[in-house]
């Protein structure tokens, strides 16, 4: 489809293409440090909790040079008129109503404050962000008691005694005015006490809450699923246009799919052009077509999708990130879908999946002095290791290498050999080592694990990983002969009439795995479809995609990967989404 053409399917689907002519702290004790998960900075903890770097790291020496996980910052802690949340860690047999009473903050203001809190994640140790200056006013009760009017007294000096205003006394006694103010004259003296709530009251309130979380979970249907696709198509200056067009066209194979099932969409397709300005971008959301979509997909710049990110908070709609992994508005933006997560932000989760998969094995560490760009991973999985008691050990790449090897080698378990880096350098110095130590002993069993960018490096390195029994992780794959692999490509060339481009990952698959995934997610769970995540399953030709909020309110990052095996004649891919 050529790309400047308005396209338009018949049936239930249309298609349109429209082308340009500071939070602070308070007192709980339990929230003044924040302990350092894998894959943050100091950047991305003082944007989790809208702070200044600049003060976190006042509190933090040496933050601003790099954190580690585990460790605990200190987090500044303010009483000042400005405050607008405090945090609060949710302790062992809590309810969001006791939360509540505790804070004397209104339920639904907790809720509205942590757009993530659900009856399934209102959990033990989880934090949520209580409001501050909503203080909810407790239930009164309103009795009366008697005065009898002395010589001399008037309404306002009666009011005085009570505590009262002269509009409160008068409105309890209708037929009083100051005339009629009289000696021995009986008046009603409004008195106000604050209702203890009973143990059914509080059975009640419990239940109301709870309610309210559960309510959450409900389906919202969509008849019409409206998605908006913002990129800069046309932008002459910038060389990844074609990738950007490319994406559009998977994405509109997508569409037709999900058009085949009955069902109907609307796409509306924008050309943002320059990849770092705004200014159109920001004319484009005016349209009221922006303004009655479900899902919008796009921007490229951080500028761009900063702007993005505030007006689908505004406008209450779900914005997705395809490409940028080094944006931090999923933290804050509760409205934020991350699809490019960065691989340190997983590594928790994959060498969990490696200690299952391996449980069996002996690790082998193989250090090279010159590269060690996967030290932050090698460490994450050695803790697993460590927690889970595999057995582990580190040698140095050399040219005593193959003897090492050869002594450390299990004759009883399968062995697994781990490089400290993914680069290109350290594979063609390791390969040779590995390839002569299976000649020399044939005996010896071994696979090697790795890294995402061993997909991408040339044929012959391919061949040898898949002759040294190889696995990797990686959140994008696809297999040239993958069966849906080679459909869609046969599909994309008959419809656009060209290839793939040779890229990775493949920019045209990107765009039909993320079509598929929210025009199939809306559909089945409506507009509000994020509290349904844990039920919808996608399988993606090269994406693995499945999303976890980033935290109670927060948006969402994409933490589903696939363990690759490279095989002599053969491919398996496993997906950890699932």
């Amino acid at each position: 489809m050529n790309l400047m053409t308005r396209a338009v399917f018949s049936g239930s689907l249309f298609v349109t293409l429209c082308w340009p002519s500071t939070i602070v702290y308070g007192e709980p004790q339990n929230s003044k440090t924040h302990k350092v998960e894998p894959g943050e900075t100091a950047y991305s903890i003082a944007k989790t909790y809208n702070i200044s770097l600049k003060d976190l790291c006042a509190l933090n020496p040496g933050a601003e040079n790099g954190v580690k996980a585990g460790a605990e910052l200190v987090l500044p802690q303010s009483n000042t008129a400005g405050d607008k949340y405090v945090y609060h860690t949710i302790e062992r047999k809590e309810t969001l109503y006791s939360v509540s009473r505790k804070y004397s903050v209104a339920v639904q203001d907790i809720m509205d404050a942590n757009a993530g809190l659900t009856a399934d994640t209102f959990q033990e140790g989880k934090v949520i962000r209580i409001p501050t200056g909503v203080v909810q006013k407790p239930e009164q009760i309103l009795t009366y008691k008697f005065h009898k009017v002395q010589k001399g007294e008037t309404i306002y000096s009666i009011a005085r005694i009570y505590n009262l205003t002269p509009e409160a006394l008068t409105e309890a006694n209708p037929t009083l005015k100051s005339s009629s103010l009289k000696k021995g004259l009986t008046l009603k003296i409004p008195q106000y006490s604050e209702k203890k709530p009973t143990a059914k009251d509080s059975v009640l309130q419990e239940e109301k809450a709870s309610s309210l979380l559960r309510e959450r979970s409900k389906v919202k249907s969509v008849s019409t699923v409206k998605i908006g696709l913002l990129f800069p198509f046309s932008d002459k200056n910038d060389a990844q246009s074609n990738r950007f067009v490319e994406y559009l066209e998977g994405f509109l194979l997508a569409v037709e799919d999900f058009k085949q099932k009955g069902y109907s969409a609307e796409v509306y397709v924008f050309d943002i052009q320059s990849g770092t300005s705004t200014s159109r971008l920001e004319a484009l959301l005016e349209t009221e077509e922006m303004k009655t979509l479900n899902v919008l997909i796009g921007g490229v710049s951080k500028d761009q999708i900063g702007v993005l990110s505030d007006f689908a908070k505004v406008k209450k709609i779900r914005y997705v990130i395809p490409f940028n992994s080094k944006n931090e508005d999923a933290l804050s933006n509760d409205y934020v879908f991350q699809v490019n997560t960065p691989y340190n932000s997983l590594f928790p989760a994959i060498s969990q999946a490696f200690v299952n998969r391996f449980r069996t094995a002996k690790v082998i560490f193989v250090n090279d002095s010159g590269n060690n760009d996967k030290a932050d991973f090698v460490a994450s999985l050695q803790s697993a290791l460590q927690k889970n008691k595999i057995p582990s050990t580190s040698i140095q790449l050399s040219e005593n290498t193959a003897a090492e090897l050869s002594a450390l080698l299990s004759a009883t378990k399968p062995n697994i050999i781990v490089p400290s880096s993914g680069s290109s350098t350290t594979l063609n110095s390791l390969i040779p080592v590995l390839q002569a130590l299976k000649k020399d002993s044939p005996s010896q069993q071994f696979s090697l694990f790795g890294y995402p960018e061993w997909q991408t490096y040339n044929s012959q390195i391919q061949d040898n990983l898949r002759k040294l029994d190889t696995h990797f992780y990686s959140s994008f794959f696809v297999e040239p002969n993958q069966n849906s692999a080679k459909l869609f490509s046969q599909r994309f060339k008959t419809q656009y009439g060209r290839n793939l481009m040779s890229v990775y990952p493949k920019f045209g698959l990107l765009g039909y795995d993320t079509g598929n995934y929210f025009l199939n997610i809306v559909k089945g769970y409506g507009a509000s479809f994020e509290t349904h995540l844990g039920k919808y399953q996608s399988d993606g030709i090269q994406s693995a995609l499945s999303f976890r909020r980033a935290n109670n309110w927060g948006g969402f990052i994409n933490t589903g990967f696939y363990f690759v095996h490279y095989g002599i004649s053969s491919t398996e891919k496993i997906d950890y989404s699932k």
